[in-house]
């Protein structure tokens, strides 16, 4: 009976055990000292201490620490791991200061992501948390924000249910268009995207061209697949998607130099695959450093295999961390946390339906 009362103990003490392997240390982040911030706040200083474990990042304080351990525990359990071989040498990291001069402005800083028009943040570029663009008009959200006007939409017409009033139709925020929700929806919600993002790419808006060689290419909104439209689509936009044809590459520096990050992460898969190491890695730094976690996690798998050093590696880890307190809040925090609970739940779900068939 004794160890039954243990157990939830030991089990809500687990997370304080993981944090034990970040052990913060005085300068033991990196070995260069610029970027002097707090990965958690974003205070700065030079009297902030450093994760022992990974030597990357540093911390204001232990709350900090502790309050950013969820974010951090998977780069950090993976970058310990290779420091901790002493048997590992650097021989065969690549050289960045060889990296060839460039005139065109491909490795220049991109710029920004545009704001969320209801939280007026830097929309996130992750598909974990990602932007959504209203079909109607065009306006870019973040899609924490969209989830709460949801939840604050369906609270409302609950009430109105307990008092048998008739239920709010749902309305575009911005222009107020009726949306394909509910009772008394007279299209689908296909239908209403694909009319709204054919009209307002006749107006030549990028992203509703974009959205239309995505629909295009992937036989979305009731549209057939079509790979030569949606190229056509694509050049229209400057928005690299992942075609087979030979100037994909011009469609992705395009959208690179513009910001999009996806094609930033593409250039350096090509690059990566002609053996061009030096500019693979400057081009999944840049989209590292936009907050990118696919371009940060191949930085690290090369960390794993040797091929980069752990001082370049700190240095995208950091300018990442950057660009994600630029885009963090509470919103989105539990947002993500309900995106979590949700997919674990449904894969329980799935998972029992498949043992009881």
């Amino acid at each position: 009976m004794s160890s039954g009362k243990q157990a939830p103990n030991a089990l809500a003490t687990a997370d304080q055990q993981l944090a034990s392997m970040s052990q913060m240390m005085p300068g033991s982040a990196g070995d260069i000292d610029d970027d002097k911030f707090c990965s958690n706040c974003g205070k700065t200083g030079d009297d902030l201490k450093g994760c022992n474990s990974c030597r990357c990042i540093r911390y204001c304080s232990a709350k900090c620490q502790k309050k950013h351990w969820k974010h951090h525990k998977s780069d950090c359990r993976r970058i310990k791991a290779v420091l901790s071989d002493e048997t590992r040498t650097e021989d065969d990291c690549v050289d960045l200061t060889e990296a060839r001069a460039d005139s065109s402005g491909l490795f220049d800083e991109p710029p920004p992501p545009p704001d969320c028009a209801l939280c007026m943040m830097r929309v996130p570029c992750d598909d974990g948390l990602h932007s959504i663009h209203a079909p109607c008009c065009g306006t870019i959200t973040c899609q924490a924000c969209n989830f709460e006007v949801v939840k604050a939409k369906d609270a409302l017409n609950k009430k109105r249910k307990q008092k048998r009033q008739p239920p709010m139709r749902h309305r575009c925020e911005f222009c107020r268009a009726p949306m394909p929700i509910g009772i008394g929806a007279s299209e689908s919600i296909a239908s209403f995207v694909l009319k709204g993002i054919t009209a307002r790419a006749g107006k030549n808006d990028p992203e509703a061209v974009y959205q239309l060689a995505l629909s295009h290419k992937n036989g979305l909104n009731g549209v057939p697949a079509n790979e030569k439209k949606a190229l056509e689509l694509t050049k229209r936009a400057a928005i690299g998607l992942e075609v087979d044809e030979g100037n994909a590459w011009d469609l992705w520096e395009s959208a690179a130099k513009s910001g999009e990050v996806k094609s930033r992460h593409m250039l350096g898969r090509s690059e990566f695959a002609k053996d061009n190491m030096i500019d693979a890695v400057r081009h999944w730094h840049i989209a590292a450093a936009s907050g990118y976690t696919n371009s940060m996690n191949v930085l690290i798998d090369l960390f794993e295999r040797g091929l980069l050093c752990h001082k370049d590696l700190a240095k995208s880890l950091r300018a990442r961390d950057k660009a994600c307190l630029d885009m963090r809040s509470d919103i989105r925090d539990r947002f993500l946390l309900a995106h979590a609970h949700y997919s674990e739940t449904k894969a329980a779900i799935s998972e029992k339906t498949v043992q009881n068939v």
